[in-house]
């Protein structure tokens, strides 16, 4: 399939001109416009290429570029030959790779049990920067936010887990998760979702403290309890609980260093690279540059992005925003 716009090649996964029936396009990485096309002539031989944002994949290989039915719309963004494409804004880096600055830190009870902690207050170090990474030593359930609130963004994280764990979790399956859309006031789980990092569960969607979103009924083979429980009384919205990743292992049990046998995450100290794009309510995971979620009709929309504290210790090397 092509269209001729302005003398350029419009493609999803068709081939170049001249080449074999079988041989795609092929995709580079931009860094915005998550459902965009852009196509431009880059060369003296007019070799054209697709350029498909967040993506590494060729554009045969990307499941939305396949254009079916369920994959929604792909908007198409055209640069004029003469080269005039729209520079993408710039990245955001949550983490200057030196310090905590531009976030503050929210714990509950010590181990011994009392009062939360609250924010900006960590007798024990729990959130601390070693080596350029954030450590987070899970010691203390509770969270690292930005002081910011986001809207209409890609997230980048990476990490890889620690070696430690602590009670109440010593011999569960390592822990964390990264909240989005925070609203409301601190507490262990606030409103917002959750884009679980879990041994077995890592993609994960949770929502947590009143967040929703649209229920799509092909999604009920993945909830993790009855819809009774997670939909509202219409039936129309999520409104509680965890949407299971699309591979999860129907044997997943809680117990340290469970791994499925599909499961995408890598072996405890790997780095692990997660992805979350946040668009007009549209939402969409990738674990390791692989889909494991999307959902609309998200709300809240917007908030604070928060790296969990929950019982094993793990590390952040890079934690980037890049605005939509």
């Amino acid at each position: 399939m092509s269209c001729w716009i302005a003398g350029l090649v419009l493609a999803a996964g068709c081939a170049r001109p001249g080449a074999a029936d079988d041989e795609p396009l092929q995709a580079t990485k931009v860094p915005s416009f998550r459902n965009s096309l852009i196509v431009e002539l880059v060369n003296d031989d007019h070799d054209e290429v697709c350029r498909r944002e967040g993506c590494g994949q060729g554009a045969h290989e990307h499941p939305e570029s396949r254009l079916d039915p369920g994959g929604g719309k792909i908007r198409m963004r055209v640069g004029a030959a003469t080269g005039l494409l729209k520079e993408p804004a710039p990245d955001t880096a949550l983490f200057n790779g030196k310090d905590l600055s531009g976030f503050y830190t929210w714990l509950g009870s010590m181990p011994d049990g009392g009062e939360p902690m609250g924010r900006n207050r960590d007798p024990l170090k729990v959130f601390t920067v070693r080596d350029g990474m954030i450590h987070i030593s899970g010691e203390v359930f509770g969270y690292l936010a930005t002081e910011k609130e986001f809207e209409n963004y890609h997230l980048t994280a990476e990490y890889r887990w620690g070696e430690k764990t602590f009670a109440p979790r010593t011999d569960k399956a390592r822990d964390n998760g990264i909240l989005f859309h925070m609203q409301g006031e601190d507490r262990i789980w606030p409103q917002s979702i959750e884009f679980q990092i879990i041994e077995g569960g890592t993609g994960d969607a949770l929502f947590v403290g009143g967040a929703s979103m649209d229920f799509d009924p092909a999604l009920e083979s993945r909830l993790a309890d009855s819809k009774a429980k997670l939909l509202s009384p219409d039936g129309q919205r999520i409104v509680n609980g965890r949407i299971n990743w699309t591979k999860r292992s129907p044997q997943w049990k809680d117990v340290l260093g469970f791994r499925g046998p599909d499961d995408l995450e890598l072996p405890p100290g790997q780095w692990n690279k997660l992805d979350l794009w946040c668009r007009d309510g549209t939402v969409e995971y990738y674990v390791n540059e692989v889909r494991v979620f999307e959902g609309r009709g998200a709300d809240p929309r917007r908030g604070r992005i928060l790296l969990q504290s929950e019982g094993a210790e793990i590390f952040f090397r890079k934690v980037e925003v890049h605005p939509l």
